[in-house]
């Protein structure tokens, strides 16, 4: 019973620790009102240690045939991890190169890799939430999509950013979830 308790005492304080990340401001240029949205170290650490975790899960699949030891019903579960792995993968990717940036003309995404996705609020025609990835997509009228972790520092700022300066119609799906800014 104690490993059970201490388990969900460690679960809930990482959920505390990731949601204040979330809440907390981001960095504001004083000259301009941009805001730099960027991923706490707490985020990296935990998605860089679940690609590990699920990698190992998602090898024995290959292994334990390979040594005979796996029955033909628990193989039908390595789609799951495969999925758990690949989506930790993206989590940690998001996690390590992605930057945000919002401002009165609309919202940039930088990654380390050089790429540049930029959308001006006036041309955004879609803000969605999307709960198998657990964040919001931002698509606009060329196509052009940005997707934000609800773990990304400055969430507050990204839903007042929306809700002032995205058009109406785009929000219609979400404005309800939006107006609640220390909801995650």
């Amino acid at each position: 019973m104690i490993p059970q308790v201490l388990g969900h005492l460690l679960s809930w304080l990482l959920d505390r620790k990731m949601k204040d990340d979330a809440l907390s401001p981001g960095a504001r240029l004083d000259w301009e009102t941009v805001w730099h949205l960027r991923y706490s170290k707490t985020f990296k650490v935990l998605w860089i240690w679940q690609v590990a975790v699920w990698a190992a899960a998602a090898s024995m699949f290959v292994v334990l045939p390979l040594v005979g030891l796996l029955d033909w019903r628990y193989a039908l579960a390595a789609p799951v991890f495969g999925a758990l792995l690949a989506f930790s993968c993206m989590m940690a990717r998001d996690g390590l190169t992605q930057e945000i940036e919002l401002s009165e003309w609309g919202i940039t995404e930088r990654r380390r890799s050089g790429r540049t996705t930029a959308i001006s609020w006036s041309t955004v025609v879609d803000v969605r939430f999307v709960p198998l990835l657990d964040g919001y997509r931002v698509t606009s009228r060329d196509g052009q999509a940005i997707r934000l972790s609800m773990h990304i520092q400055g969430m507050p700022q990204f839903k007042a950013f929306v809700l002032r300066y995205s058009p109406p119609e785009a929000i219609t799906g979400v404005r309800a979830r939006l107006h609640k800014l220390e909801r995650l």
